[in-house]
């Protein structure tokens, strides 16, 4: 009887940004239960790439992994949402209030969700007149996810900081008050 035959194979996928370390264990769990799998690598930037060998004519089968439970809206859908009236434009003020709101409650505040294309960065420079230099805010991640109106922001609270976004016990929602403006250029021309 002939030895088997094997090939090495390589794959890459990436991680969705918004499912958060969760999205990166459930990724591991899902390429270690394939046969022969060699090695895993994990970068940074969500990019995760393994090798394993196949053998004759065998299927190099991709993992079918749902990262859709894991998904900031999944969360945040099945838990209680409060939303909070906005008396000010200022959104420095805003924020304060939502994370003032969840400590009230005895919650800790755990990551701030938007729309996949949200105007909250447009939306602070615009009303505070400062510009955020860092993908935080106040500290906290904030999150885009493409079933959120790019106009709600909402910030998830849970039982302690250093909580995963699946803990969520509540989140707060305000609306974001900003309608994008677009530039407007005007070239005027002299007489030749």
């Amino acid at each position: 009887m002939p030895e088997p035959e094997y090939k090495k194979v390589e794959h890459t996928l990436t991680v969705p940004k918004n499912t958060g370390v969760a999205g990166f264990m459930r990724t591991v769990e899902s390429l270690i239960r394939l046969p022969r799998v060699q090695a895993i690598h994990i970068e940074a930037s969500g990019k995760v790439t393994w090798s394993r060998y196949v053998v004759g004519d065998e299927e190099d089968e991709l993992p079918g992994i749902d990262f859709g439970a894991l998904e900031p809206w999944a969360v945040i859908r099945n838990k209680e949402v409060v939303e909070l009236p906005v008396h000010t434009s200022n959104a420095a003020l805003v924020l304060s209030m939502m994370l003032d709101r969840a400590t009230s409650e005895g919650l800790r505040p755990i990551t701030f969700v938007s729309g996949a294309n949200s105007v909250f960065r447009e939306w602070f420079a615009d009303t505070t007149g400062y510009h955020l230099g860092s993908t935080s805010v106040m500290g906290l991640p904030l999150h885009g996810d493409r079933h959120i109106s790019d106009t709600a922001l909402l910030l998830c609270a849970a039982y302690a900081s250093d909580a995963p976004l699946a803990e969520t016990q509540k989140a707060y929602k305000v609306e974001m008050d900003y309608v994008a403006v677009p530039g407007t250029f005007v070239e005027v021309f002299g007489n030749e």
